[in-house]
């Protein structure tokens, strides 16, 4: 755990059952993909930052003879036992189904074993990418693949989504999310440039359906929201409910009963190694 960002250890851990409630799973379109680039299946797969198994049951849900075995490898020991008992006999289908503990720089596995790799809606929390990608190219096989994947409510669909988004982001000081584009220096490290080689990206649109208490219990499942002080968040949640109400250009389903579309794009990168 030493290599996990302090925000992250107390945002998530304590509500991992709420996150995996209410975060929502990834486009079909994404996970048909990453498992189009499937390299010698039937595969094993390699799931770090596995979170409380929302892709991992995504994945496993979509796929039978392309997958031998799967390793979920999460820091969290309340998100580790929260995807460990989602993973019932109807999802794993008598596959090899493990979840271990696990960090992006440090893997319990040994040399050569995974076929690919999937990282998704944690990347952006790595400590150290240059020792991650090392580590990552030591339990890949030779050509095997790194996926890496994220949801994000699109800004750029919706202009209710961009001005909410800047109503909480401002709660946002001192992580490095997605949206700020930190985790592209794993293509500054030596590590990319010695093993890596070539990136396939692909966008994704859905528009979800969600009333506005999901929103706000979505909303409180972020860690820079889940650790703000009780009476601050409820307010800020309740702010955020109250503004998207009033907004023009929402997709209301029933308006009367608070229910709405909200867009959400799904980004997905997949790195081969040389």
């Amino acid at each position: 755990m030493s290599h996990v960002h302090s925000i992250a250890k107390e945002g998530f851990g304590p509500n991992s059952n709420l996150y995996d409630e209410h975060r929502p799973s990834y486009s079909e379109e994404a996970v048909s993909e990453i498992i189009r680039n499937i390299p010698n299946k039937p595969a094993r797969v390699l799931e770090l930052g596995s979170g409380t198994g929302i892709f991992t049951r995504a994945l496993l849900s979509h796929t039978t003879t392309e997958i031998q075995s799967l390793i979920a490898a999460e820091p969290s020991e309340d998100m580790r036992k929260t995807c460990a008992d989602s993973l019932n006999n109807d999802i794993v289908k008598g596959r090899e189904v493990e979840v271990i503990e696990g960090t992006f720089e440090h893997i319990e596995a040994e040399d050569d074993l995974f076929d690919i790799v999937i990282i998704a809606q944690a990347y952006h929390w790595c400590a150290d990418y240059d020792k991650s990608l090392k580590e990552l190219k030591r339990v890949m096989k030779p050509h095997g693949k790194l996926a890496l994947t994220w949801n994000m409510e699109d800004k750029y669909n919706k202009k209710w989504v961009a001005n909410a988004r800047n109503i909480y982001e401002k709660y946002d000081v001192g992580t490095p999310q997605y949206r700020l584009g930190e985790w592209k220096a794993l293509f500054d490290t030596d590590a990319y440039r010695s093993y890596y080689k070539g990136v396939d990206y692909n966008k994704y649109l859905r528009h979800l359906p969600l009333s506005l208490q999901g929103y706000k219990d979505r909303q409180s499942t972020k860690s820079f929201i889940n650790i703000l002080p009780i009476k601050e968040k409820e307010e800020l949640l309740e702010h955020l409910a109250q503004f998207i109400a009033s907004q023009p250009d929402v997709d209301w389903i029933e308006k009367d009963k608070g229910t709405f579309y909200i867009p959400y794009s799904t980004d997905l990168f997949i790195i081969h190694l040389k």
